[in-house]
């Protein structure tokens, strides 16, 4: 059953909201944006790195030269989601490589570097957590020194994971500092191409 012109125009003059109800209404649903903001935020993870040298007391008791650490700043808990690598040898096109054991095969092969012999280089697992606050070692070099390293121009961790809610964060980790391999191949060749193993 359809409505002649006269109801029609009846029913577009129907107030659906007064003012006051449409203000209210209007509150409570930036009220609501900016209470899911905040409780957005208290769940957020945030990782940073730092690359830590121990003392010359500390690499005597545990003969462990260098070590690359993650820790979790934000307010939530991070949940690994998938872990990658981005790989330079010298003399070698950068490679991007997606398996531990791949990686681990192909230092071994290629640069002479043995896992728990020459470093140490966790596995993450998918579903892995880091709680609030918390750190967990990617990458340690064992009694070695830096300048053992020439064919090692890059080593990174791309490591993606998730917040509580679900959204995806990816963090770039540099296993080798750049900085420091620039100043010891300063006057070489096989300096670190950052524009293709930076972040992408």
């Amino acid at each position: 059953m359809g409505f002649d012109a006269k109801q029609r125009l009846y029913l577009l003059r129907f107030p659906l909201l007064d003012l006051r109800a449409a203000v209210t209404l209007f509150v409570s649903f930036v009220a609501l944006a900016v209470g899911r903001e905040q409780f957005a935020l208290g769940l957020r993870p945030y990782l940073s790195y730092s690359n830590i040298n121990p003392t010359a007391e500390e690499r005597k008791a545990n003969k462990k030269s260098f070590r690359v650490v993650v820790r979790n700043e934000g307010t939530g808990l991070a949940v690994i989601h998938n872990v990658s690598y981005v790989l330079r040898l010298k003399d070698r096109a950068v490679e991007s490589i997606l398996q531990h054991e791949t990686l681990v095969k192909r230092l071994k092969d290629d640069a002479g570097l043995e896992e728990r012999r020459h470093y140490e280089l966790p596995r993450f697992s998918a579903g892995a957590t880091i709680g609030k606050d918390k750190e967990r070692d990617v990458f340690t070099l064992i009694d070695r020194l830096v300048g053992d390293l020439a064919p090692l121009l890059a080593l990174d961790i791309k490591l993606q994971y998730r917040g509580l809610l679900g959204d995806l964060y990816e963090k770039q980790i540099y296993c080798i500092p750049r900085p420091a391999y620039r100043r010891l191949t300063a006057n070489t060749p096989a300096a670190v191409d950052e524009q293709k193993c930076g972040p992408s």
